[in-house]
C-alpha cells in the first residue's frame, strides 16, 4: 500500500510514520523502526483524503500486526 493517504500532495509521514510511532512506543524510545515498501507497494490504499484519526489508526494496525 502506498503511503499516501491525505491526496494532497504536501509531504508527510502519513501511516508509516505512525507506524513507527506506534513501534517505538511499544517497545522504547531508542528503537529504530523502519516501514519498507514491498512489492506490492502499488496497490491503492483502502481509500484517499482521509482524517488524521483515520490515517492514525491505519498506522497503529499495521504497526500491531507487525509487533
Amino acid at each position: 500500500m502506498p503511503p499516501v493517504c491525505y491526496c494532497t500532495g504536501e509531504i508527510a509521514a502519513e501511516w508509516p510514520g505512525t507506524t513507527a510511532d506506534a513501534i517505538r512506543e511499544l517497545f522504547s524510545a531508542e528503537t529504530e523502526p523502519f516501514v519498507f515498501q514491498g512489492a506490492c507497494g502499488n496497490n491503492n490504499p483502502p481509500k484517499g483524503n482521509i482524517s488524521d484519526e483515520e490515517m492514525q489508526s491505519w498506522g497503529q494496525l499495521i504497526a500491531g500486526s507487525v509487533v
